[in-house]
């Protein structure tokens, strides 16, 4: 097994390890087991602001955000969608870039409340909005094998809690993530992901690329 397979590397792997659109992050230090599964950072969020945001994102971004991230694979992007669906990835999810493909830079759409927010996070190398429907469930995996090449998950929930199942050995620990502030995400953990509310729910998930930038918004 490698230890970073170059761009897309999921269904040969039984722990379910995710590596899509592989960055060289020379800034990022820090093994997994070195950070906590979940940590709050200490960012002011204001809700209502991000879903008004959302709500015009919906309409003036792609959700085309496999197929615009398609020539950075090392494989088909069909085959691609077949592997994310067996993990969970099915009609029950979608997601919206924030960022130009290939770049660290906003979309000249993203609006002022959320674009602030997120400059407050920089440096940056991914950001999207994520939509989860009823009835999602992502099974046991993790995204990367450490933050050398992927930088550090922010989740900034906008509408309803997130819920989140991380494993540490024979231990399993549930997390409910609130609307209403930023939490930093282990996802070199090993974790899971299920939405079993009866309506949709909408976050933004992030990649830092300095571990200075991070820990500087431990709360």
């Amino acid at each position: 097994m490698l230890k970073h397979p170059p761009h897309v590397a999921l269904s040969d792997y039984s722990e379910g390890l995710f590596e899509l659109s592989k960055v060289d992050l020379s800034c990022t230090q820090g093994q997994a087991d070195e950070f906590p599964a979940i940590q709050k950072l200490n960012l002011n969020v204001d809700v209502q602001k991000l879903i008004q945001d959302f709500e015009f994102c919906k309409q003036a971004l792609s959700d085309n955000y496999l197929e615009e991230r398609r020539h950075g694979f090392s494989i088909p992007l069909n085959q691609v969608k077949e592997i994310l669906t067996t993990f969970g990835f099915n009609q029950n999810y979608s997601a919206i870039g924030l960022m130009k493909v290939g770049t660290t830079e906003l979309h000249e759409y993203v609006p002022e409340y959320t674009r602030s927010l997120l400059e407050e996070l920089q440096p940056l190398c991914r950001a999207h909005y994520v939509i989860a429907r009823p009835g999602l469930k992502i099974p046991k995996h993790s995204d990367c094998v450490d933050f050398s090449t992927h930088g550090f998950r922010v989740h900034i929930p906008i509408q309803n809690t997130s819920s989140y199942v991380f494993y540490q050995g024979s231990n399993a620990t549930r997390y409910q993530l609130p609307p209403g502030s930023a939490w930093f995400f282990n996802n070199a953990l090993t974790h899971e992901v299920s939405h079993e509310s009866e309506s949709v729910r909408i976050s933004i998930l992030l990649q830092m690329m300095s571990d200075r930038a991070l820990l500087s918004r431990f709360a």
